[in-house]
Formats: structure tokens, sequence, C-alpha cells
């Protein structure tokens, strides 16, 4: 759990300087040294640079995640891909809890 406040934290810090690129780099260095619930920052830092294809392979990653189901959800329906867009919101209420954004 130390692990998920730290990432969470990280995620705080580069967000707020809008620095996804070094963002990046520190996660992907986590997920090496086998942090996976970095998986739906790596998502969402490609989804703030314009890196799509990445962005969608980190979600895909992310499918234990309720969160990251509702934001892959949310990224379907931007794009108006409602079929997808349902699938994920669907994933996403298998879970107990569901942070609501």
């Amino acid at each position: 759990q130390g692990y998920e406040h730290s990432v969470i934290n990280l995620w705080n810090y580069y967000s707020k300087k809008e620095n996804y690129q070094d963002a990046i780099e520190h996660y992907l260095q986590l997920l090496e040294d086998g942090c996976s619930t970095v998986t739906k920052y790596l998502a969402q830092c490609y989804q703030k640079i314009g890196n799509y294809k990445e962005m969608i392979r980190y979600f895909l990653l992310s499918t234990d995640d309720s969160h990251s189901m509702l934001l892959f959800g949310h990224y379907c329906s931007d794009i108006k891909d409602y079929d997808n867009a349902i699938k994920y919101y669907s994933l996403a209420t298998e879970y107990d809890t569901i942070p609501f954004h």
C-alpha cells in the first residue's frame, strides 16, 4: 500500500507541473521494478501528451482497477465510441467501490 500512496503523490506532483514526460519516465522505471499500480497513471500521462496508442495500451493493462475502467469509459465516450464506453463502464461496476469523477 505504501507504493500506491507514493504513486498517487507522484501523479499529483507531475500533473500540477504538467510534466508528463518526466512522469512517464518515472512510472516506467517503477513498472520495471514491479509496481503494477502505475499503469493507470501511465495511461493518463500518455493521454495528456496525445499518445493515444500508448494510453490505450496502459489502460488495458489496468483492467483489474475500477478507476481505470471508469477513466477509459470516459475516453471512449469522449470519442463517441459508445459501445466501448458502455463496456468499460460496466467493467467498472464489477468492483466493490467506484470512485466517481
